[in-house]
């Protein structure tokens, strides 16, 4: 057996608390290495929420002009709707011109003027004889822009020809 001595330096302390400076030294790189790595995040996720809010900002724009011009277009297919159900009034004077002009005078008991796919008018009228009712139907089958249909054509107790003409624009 061998003697062993005790050894009585400080080796071992010296050893032990390299080693535990080495620890701290070591966690204390591990937190500033977290914090930098977290500063940096912090710093990229403001930066993201940032572009997201202007991206946010921009969509709700691009949204409402699409919105506004969603609107702008329903209030023009409106204003066509309605216009295309409007009868101009170079049309309504032509009408009366050539309703003026009528050989047949105190036959004509109402005139609608109407517009559906076309601008048209109906002639609800009496007249006495055949003549004056032939004259009126002459008259009118010979405008130019104009088809006639007569609609209702009918004697009444007097012997008077009740009519209907309707006059439609070609």
């Amino acid at each position: 057996m061998e003697w062993q001595g005790i050894n009585l330096t400080n080796y071992h302390q010296t050893n032990w608390s390299k080693k535990g400076v080495s620890l701290i030294l070591q966690y204390i790189c591990l937190i500033i290495i977290t914090l930098v790595t977290a500063i940096i995040i912090q710093f990229y996720t403001n930066n993201i929420n940032n572009i997201k809010k202007n991206y946010d900002v921009q969509n709700n724009k691009i949204h409402q002009n699409i919105n506004n011009k969603k609107n702008r277009l329903d209030i023009f297919i409106l204003k066509q709707k309605i216009k295309q159900h409007i009868i101009s009034s170079g049309n309504i004077k032509n009408i009366l011109s050539e309703l003026r002009n009528l050989p047949s005078n105190g036959s004509i008991i109402e005139v609608n003027i109407n517009h559906k796919n076309r601008d048209y008018f109906e002639l609800w009228g009496k007249v006495k004889n055949q003549e004056e009712f032939d004259r009126l139907s002459d008259y009118l089958h010979h405008l130019k822009p104009y088809k006639t249909s007569i609609d209702m054509f009918q004697t009444n107790t007097n012997n008077e020809l009740e009519f209907m003409i309707k006059v439609i624009k070609k």
